[in-house]
């Protein structure tokens, strides 16, 4: 309304009376329109509980801020404190605004009449705008402290864009008992076995690695076909049985993948069994690799970790990758120069056993810590990586000491920190479905759990490898310093879920103390 007014004074030859009706319009009482109205009516609403308010609005706003997994709130790009405080920036931003249009108002006004007959009125929405300002950051700031610092990405939809998985690392597996043990028994008995006897070469396709849990079935008749490329990320197209199944007959290629019908013979006086096992693969398609590799911003350039993604490097080698930028003061960024850090190249060697730049999970080394680090303040995040501790992969990150005001870093204060953690009982995803079988995908682990990868069911021929890993970027819109990183299981009850990166903005001390930048010895 305001700026129509405006236009049609500058479309005009433009009157002393004009400015003067433009400029009671700002600051009129009678005209609820007026911009001294709208703000008032807004720092009343944001501030003050209403008749129609169950409890104050600031109230309402940190409780639609507290994450669950009925209240996701996808829609938000950064973590929810930070979302929080950039509310009170606007209404900052917009009581500034109001105060310098009502100033100007005034001043215009004095001018006109030639007279200060309005001194008194603008010294007065000089005190107003003030005291309502310290109000807003006295809101802000202690409602800041009650949400969350914490941001992950929500996952629209589970699939091959979002996520990927460790193919081929433990799975369902077939065969028939003479060339697991060397022996018939028809009980199948087999707890652990590595290598395969092969007596009868009954079915092409070996496990390499490890067969366990072996069981027989009541229905010995299986038919089958293998997957058309035998660098698939499962072993069978189509399998059918009372235990295992996947897929159907349709999936099978009289020239590629024919299908096989197999069952129970008797050798003697002895029926040799066909056996559902496990097969945890060592073979070298297997994609079981987690880089230990650190992922660092260029600390020598003034830059910080923006952000971070899980990726796969060379196809088989699991790795976090940083986003970096140069800092600016008071925890910006310069976003026009953030990019993507280059992993550093490696291959794997063709005798990998205790090389030492990455983990080689396996049928006794599936776990991995779900770990949440925080640097100490006046630092911001500069590095993440994983270590191996007791067989473990651990989040460990190196955080830099900087002045919050010039935005310049310390590089000769940099440090890697960790936690040790008392044992829980680890989370076993072994036999639970994949992430597109989970009614939700919300953070359900706390910092320090262990959970153990596994197999995502015998009724899919646990063909794929849960958790998977959650491939989307986390980084903050618009992009800040950090000062804490991890990663999450996102997931529900009885479901596989995803293993995910988190970030941690700065804390809510950095927004008005003035003390932040005191010397400090580490």
């Amino acid at each position: 309304h305001q700026m129509r007014r405006m236009h049609r004074y500058r479309a005009n030859n433009i009157t002393n009376s004009m400015w003067k009706d433009f400029a009671s319009s700002l600051i009129d009482r009678a005209n609820q329109h007026s911009v001294l109205n709208q703000m008032e009516a807004i720092y009343k609403i944001v501030t003050e509980r209403t008749r129609l308010q169950a409890k104050p609005f600031v109230e309402s706003l940190v409780d639609y801020y507290q994450l669950s997994k009925d209240n996701q709130r996808c829609e938000m790009t950064t973590s929810p404190q930070q979302t929080f405080i950039e509310f009170f920036r606007k209404m900052f931003a917009a009581e500034t605004k109001t105060y310098i249009l009502v100033a100007f108002a005034y001043q215009l006004l004095n001018t006109l009449d030639g007279t200060q007959k309005y001194e008194t009125e603008l010294k007065l929405q000089t005190e107003y705008y003030f005291n309502r300002s310290a109000h807003f950051e006295k809101l802000m700031l202690d409602h800041a402290k009650k949400v969350s610092r914490d941001y992950w990405v929500c996952n629209p939809s589970v699939n091959e864009h979002t996520t990927f998985q460790m193919n081929k690392f433990i799975y369902g597996y077939m065969d028939i008992e003479s060339d697991l043990t060397g022996t018939c028994t028809g009980t199948c008995n087999l707890r652990l076995q590595r290598g395969i006897v092969a007596m009868t070469n009954e079915v092409q396709r070996k496990c390499v690695g490890l067969v366990s849990h072996c069981r027989t079935t009541s229905d010995q008749t299986f038919e089958y076909c293998f997957a058309k490329n035998e660098e698939a990320s499962y072993m069978y197209e189509y399998i059918k049985n009372d235990v295992i199944k996947r897929g159907s007959k349709e999936m099978c290629s009289s020239d590629i993948n024919p299908l096989q019908h197999k069952h129970a013979y008797t050798a003697g006086f002895v029926k040799c069994d066909y056996c559902v096992c496990e097969c945890e693969s060592e073979d070298d398609e297997t994609h079981r690799y987690l880089s230990l590799l650190p992922q660092m911003s260029n600390i020598v350039e003034n830059k910080v970790i923006v952000g971070m993604k899980f990726t796969k490097y060379e196809t088989k080698l699991i790795s976090l990758q940083v986003k970096e930028a140069p800092l600016q003061p008071y925890g910006y960024v310069d976003e026009t120069k953030a990019e993507w850090r280059d992993l550093d190249p490696m291959l794997l060697p063709n005798t990998y056993w205790d090389y030492p730049g990455y983990h080689i999970m396996s049928g006794k080394l599936r776990a991995i810590r779900m770990k949440k680090l925080e640097g100490p303040l006046h630092t911001v995040l500069t590095g993440i990586k994983f270590i191996v501790v007791n067989g473990v992969p651990d989040i460990s990150i190196r955080h830099t000491y900087f002045n919050f005001t010039s935005g310049v870093m310390q590089p000769e204060k940099s440090y890697w920190i960790t936690e040790t953690h008392d044992d829980p009982k680890p989370i076993d995803y072994n036999g639970l479905p994949e992430p597109g079988a989970c009614a939700t995908l919300f953070p359900d682990t706390k910092s320090g759990q262990k959970i153990l990868f596994g197999h995502n069911g015998l009724g899919d021929a646990g063909s794929k490898v849960v958790p998977f890993f959650d491939s989307q970027p986390v980084v903050p819109d618009k992009p800040l310093a950090l000062s804490g990183a991890g990663i999450l299981h996102k997931g529900a009850q009885n479901c596989g879920g995803l293993v995910a990166p988190v970030v941690t903005t700065l804390p809510e001390q950095y927004i008005v103390d003035a003390n932040i930048d005191r010397p400090n010895k580490p």
